[in-house]
């Protein structure tokens, strides 16, 4: 085939292109997701969710309070719904607990879940964050989750 500019072009890619649709391709299967989560006044929530698209594995849970609150500690789970389940079959993934009495503005590391298939995300599962339990006076609570989608 000719182009206008009197060019030869293939229909079949070059060993050169289909190794740059190799890397390409790598590169977004190993990205790291994030799910971001932002409450203004930390009250007991879902805060933010996500469909997943490709197969994946949750690798970290991590948050924080611009202000702790006073009485009760902030606690926040990472939950997954599988593609053909309800709510109610949620399965807890992660968790984070903002301690009020800490500093605020800590950063603090939540803790995954030990059992590899809590962590396992399928296509279609529904990855959301929740705060299900909030102090007096907490504000600027900051979440986020991350995942990485598998390569096969």
């Amino acid at each position: 085939m000719t182009a206008n500019n009197g060019l030869t072009v293939s229909d079949k890619p070059s060993a050169l292109q289909n190794q740059l649709f190799g890397i390409l391709t790598h590169l977004d299967n190993t990205n790291v997701k994030r799910l971001p989560a932002f409450q203004p006044t930390i009250a007991t929530a879902k805060l933010n969710g996500i469909l997943i698209d490709k197969v994946s594995k949750v690798t970290g849970f991590r948050g924080k309070a611009g202000v702790g609150g006073t009485v009760t500690d902030c606690i926040v789970k990472l939950y997954k719904v599988a593609k053909d389940g309800v709510v109610a079959a949620k399965v807890e993934v992660g968790s984070l607990t903002l301690a009020h009495a800490s500093a605020d503005g800590l950063n603090v590391a939540g803790t995954l879940s030990a059992t590899a298939a809590d962590l396992a995300l399928a296509v279609g599962d529904w990855l959301y964050i929740e705060v299900t339990q909030a102090p007096t006076g907490g504000a600027d609570l900051t979440v986020e989750a991350t995942y990485e989608p598998q390569v096969s």
